[in-house]
């Protein structure tokens, strides 16, 4: 990686991340079922959580937040599992362009 670039990378990684909690909790909370969303989601709901609030408010240690950065192997899996689902129940040919 190029000099300088490590707290870009960071910063994008920590805005996919905030917006995937949010969308996993609204999976949630439109009370949709898949295994593997959930599973991936509940093991790792607190860092996911910590990681956008640190994204989103001002503190002054981001610890807890990176710690969730280098797990990053489980958020893409969590991802393409919410990504999955949605192929599968979403008509994306019904959306108009």
């Amino acid at each position: 990686m190029a000099k300088g670039n490590g707290l870009r990378l960071e910063t994008y990684l920590s805005f996919w991340m905030a917006a995937l909690f949010v969308a996993v909790e609204g999976f949630n909370k439109l009370k949709l079922k898949d295994a593997r969303v959930q599973k991936l989601f509940r093991e790792h709901l607190n860092d996911l959580k910590q990681l956008r609030h640190e994204t989103y408010h001002f503190t002054v240690s981001r610890e807890k937040g990176r710690k969730a950065i280098r797990a990053i192997n489980w958020v893409e899996e969590l991802h393409v599992a919410l990504g999955l689902f949605i192929e599968r129940h979403v008509d994306i040919d019904g959306i108009d362009r």
